[in-house]
């Protein structure tokens, strides 16, 4: 399995990985978006901020992740957005990806990365535990703080 940039040409793929029966609600917007938005919102990524990356496995797109709200002072940034296609779930993909997603994080220079995962949101959240990530603490507003460190603190 690869990653590979998300192109604002592929918003209908991106559209259909995100707007599935039983992803969108893993999301703290909770709605579905039409390819439209999607296309507008893929245009006006930043990509010094923000890298979205399609998971491709035998040149087939399995699924989707992202890193943003990178912060290249601190080295830090957020990591997520992960979605296997529907038809692929329980294959441990979502593990690869994210094991892809850390590495990428690496070759950015970044030395901590985080997540904010919705609390009834048990499979994602066992996903990062499984990667290294710790809990931190439970946030009322997001459900929980996942934290990972990419290099020795101190």
């Amino acid at each position: 399995m690869k990653l590979r940039p998300v192109l604002p040409s592929e918003a209908s793929v991106y559209s259909r990985l995100r707007n599935g029966e039983h992803t969108y609600q893993c999301f703290y917007s909770a709605r579905q978006f039409s390819e439209t938005e999607v296309a507008a919102w893929l245009a006006s990524l930043d990509s010094a901020t923000e890298k979205l990356y399609f998971a491709e496995d035998g040149g087939r797109i399995v699924g989707t992740c992202a890193v943003y709200g990178i912060d290249s002072t601190a080295r830090r940034a957020e990591v997520g957005r992960i979605i296997v296609d529907e038809s692929m779930r329980k294959r441990g993909l979502g593990a690869v990806m994210l094991g892809l997603l850390i590495e990428e994080c690496r070759k950015l220079g970044l030395t901590a990365i985080f997540a904010n995962i919705k609390e009834e949101n048990a499979a994602s959240q066992r996903l990062f535990l499984g990667a290294g990530f710790r809990l931190v603490e439970r946030r009322t507003e997001t459900g929980g703080y996942f934290e990972k460190w990419l290099v020795q603190a101190g």
